[in-house]
């Protein structure tokens, strides 16, 4: 948007913004879509200064996703994710899983043995958010380890492997150090969870697919409902005590995911819109039709 288009001089206008900054955010990808009503570009653009602060914005990514936690969607928001979750997860996968014979199932083996190391030694690269999740895992494999006689690099290395391995159609390897690593005591834990889990054939195709095709102004729909139910899981999660802006990206972060989830919910329950009536989740989730494991 040209700072000397009309439109420009109107919002500049009703909101007191430059006409410039708002010209510079759109050549960052941060505003709104330009057919939307006025209003509601007068209400993104004010939200957009309370996130960006003065002057030129250097994290315009984080920006773009804790617009979408507030239920703001601009273009930059599909960039922002693919940039710093889905590239990783979809680098990271192991595609295909071969089980017909003895010989590929050893190497699908090693496959994800060598996937879940990765992983494992690449928690310092992720984005701080999600770091904050992970640690909090590897945390609960290390405490909970000697209830399964085992060490918790172990458990955390089996969890992650464990999930790797359900993500591409195969069973959960080690349910005792999936259990432990989530923060269950795997004496009590009822691992028919587990199975539930396995029903919903999630995959990495299939989140893949979620990251790249979801509607935006469903993502934004998703992160919002995320962020407002934060304050239930954040201590389970690690984060209860982080900043407002890392639960905001935190949200949008895992808004695609979930979105999937209620998606595969709604297809084995038949109940599931009094489910998610209970407890909130926002009308017309994503009819996705992703590939499962």
């Amino acid at each position: 948007m040209n700072r000397n288009c009309t439109p420009a001089q109107e919002i500049s206008r009703l909101t007191g913004i430059s006409a410039r900054r708002i010209e510079s955010w759109t050549i960052q990808r941060l505003g709104p879509d330009p057919s939307v009503p006025m209003a509601e570009q007068v209400s993104h653009y004010r939200e957009l200064e309370k996130l960006s602060g003065p002057g030129r914005s250097n994290n315009s990514d984080r920006v773009a996703l804790r617009l979408a936690a507030r239920n703001f969607v601009c273009v930059r928001l599909r960039e922002a994710l693919m940039s710093k979750v889905a590239a990783d997860s979809i680098n990271a996968r192991v595609i295909p899983f071969d089980f017909s014979t003895e010989e590929s199932t050893d190497e699908a083996f090693r496959q994800c043995d060598t996937v879940a190391k990765q992983l494992a030694n690449g928690v310092d690269k992720l984005p701080l958010p999600i770091r904050s999740v992970i640690r909090t895992l590897r945390q609960n494999a290390y405490q909970g380890a000697k209830k399964i006689n085992d060490s918790g690099e172990n458990v955390f290395h089996s969890g992650i492997e464990s999930m790797i391995h359900l993500f591409n159609g195969g069973d959960v390897l080690n349910s005792e150090a999936l259990a432990t690593m989530y923060g269950f005591d795997p004496s009590t834990f009822d691992f028919r969870s587990i199975d539930f889990v396995s029903a919903l054939k999630l995959s990495f195709e299939g989140i893949e697919y979620a990251y790249t095709h979801a509607p935006l102004e469903s993502i934004a729909s998703m992160a919002t409902w995320l962020r407002a139910h934060f304050d239930f899981v954040g201590e389970y999660l690690g984060v209860s005590n982080a900043p407002e802006a890392q639960l905001e990206e935190l949200a949008t972060y895992f808004a695609p995911m979930m979105s999937l989830v209620f998606e595969r919910f709604a297809s084995v329950h038949a109940d599931a819109s009094v489910v998610f009536d209970s407890i909130g989740i926002p009308q017309g989730l994503i009819s996705l039709s992703a590939p499962t494991s």
